[in-house]
């Protein structure tokens, strides 16, 4: 019996990318070795060659900052693409449109073998090793999916089956045109009828079945408070992680703006031993702070050796190294970001099933996903929040 299909990826990333007639198509000898066992019916190379002109031709419609992130995104539907034709044994060039009806279905249910929890690099290698030698990652799959607790893929959102959907059809306008010009007789005529473009039409009755987005990624309470140990217990080794604590936890134990939070100052302890926080603005508002957030507020203070029952100094509430001011926003959230790589590359070999599972989630763990998945997050709060609004209003009309 012969081994089911692996799907592999076809073109090289982004910086590696080199213009048709330069190399090899493709140029990664790992990558011809693999489309050598494919189906001769398949014309994997002739159909390779197409969408590498096709990637050039979009090309020059990118502007030099979205240029990267949608070769990524071409390169990815295309490769969906491509491989669904070579597991089905026929050729994408052949595609008509019941195989286009048939991959949209593909696309939606694929198998959990063709399906990565986490975002993988398409091939390994050292650094400095020519990208034509380099090997393909085992890690890397097709599609990038969470699991649900059946152990089923989760399915795409509507919007990313219409993206896939487009590019499609796209693909085969160019494919049809550069065949159309290569069929005109000198008089300009067509030797032969102009081909239908097999994805002109996108089944609605097969989108509406999907979400009209990606679900939005929130945290169960033991994920959130087995990153808030692991960080706590430096089983993750990561830099600042006192400030990357505090920083979780103004996110998952307050409704605070972290771009409020400029001073130590501004966290005052009430003669009732209750903490409170001052937002800053005019007229101030003063917010009352949970049992779980003193806690640890009461331990950030203490590990900056800070008396709690005394008014806090006025110093950054995220001091830098030299303390003469505080940290940004941006610079807490690029902390974090190396932070929860860690976690997640954790989370990939934690004993706790639930937690092994949740490793894509943690990849995109942030102060926003984290707020999300409390009491604290934006829409249990909306009241209050366009009540602050409207007092800010007030204050800049006057």
């Amino acid at each position: 019996m012969p081994a089911p299909f692996t799907p592999f990826p076809v073109f090289a990333p982004y910086d590696n990318w080199k213009p048709v007639g330069s190399t090899d198509v493709p140029e990664n000898l790992a990558v011809r070795r693999r489309l050598d066992e494919v189906d001769p019916a398949c014309q994997a190379y002739l159909s390779i060659l197409y969408c590498s002109h096709f990637l050039e031709y979009l090309s020059h419609q990118w502007t030099p900052g979205q240029a990267k992130a949608l070769y990524a995104q071409t390169c990815r539907y295309l490769e969906q693409m491509l491989n669904w034709s070579f597991k089905t044994g026929i050729s994408l060039l052949d595609w008509k449109t019941p195989n286009f009806l048939q991959f949209l279905e593909f696309l939606c249910y694929p198998p959990i073998a063709w399906c990565a929890t986490a975002a993988h690099q398409k091939y390994i290698g050292s650094k400095g090793q020519a990208f034509r030698n380099r090997p393909i990652n085992d890690h890397w799959n097709l599609f990038y999916r969470q699991i649900d607790s059946t152990g089923a893929a989760k399915p795409p959102s509507r919007r990313d089956v219409r993206r896939c959907a487009k590019v499609v059809e796209d693909f085969f306008t160019f494919y049809i045109s550069e065949n159309d010009a290569t069929n005109a007789l000198s008089d300009g005529s067509q030797s032969i009828p102009p081909r239908a473009n097999p994805a002109q039409n996108t089944p609605n009755d097969l989108i509406h079945t999907l979400a009209k987005s990606r679900p939005l990624i929130t945290f169960e309470p033991h994920e959130l408070d087995w990153a808030f140990q692991q960080i706590a217990d430096d089983a993750v080794p990561v830099l600042r992680p006192q400030q990357i604590l505090f920083y979780m936890a103004i996110a998952r134990f307050s409704a605070i703006k972290i771009s409020h939070v400029q001073s130590l100052s501004q966290f005052q302890k009430t003669p009732d031993g209750v903490w409170v926080f001052d937002n800053g603005l005019v007229p101030t508002t003063m917010m009352e702070l949970s049992q779980e957030f003193s806690a640890h507020l009461e331990g950030y203070l203490q590990w900056y050796a800070i008396d709690p029952n005394e008014p806090l100094p006025s110093v950054p509430a995220f001091p830098t190294n030299d303390c003469s001011q505080s940290y940004v926003p941006d610079a807490l959230h690029q902390h974090q970001e190396e932070c929860v790589k860690r976690l997640a590359d954790a989370a990939c070999v934690c004993a706790d099933a639930a937690i092994a599972r949740a490793e894509s989630k943690f990849r995109h763990m942030s102060f926003t996903t984290i707020r999300r998945s409390t009491s604290y997050t934006f829409k249990a709060n909306i009241s209050e929040y366009q009540a602050q609004y409207y007092r800010e209003r007030v204050q800049r009309a006057r």
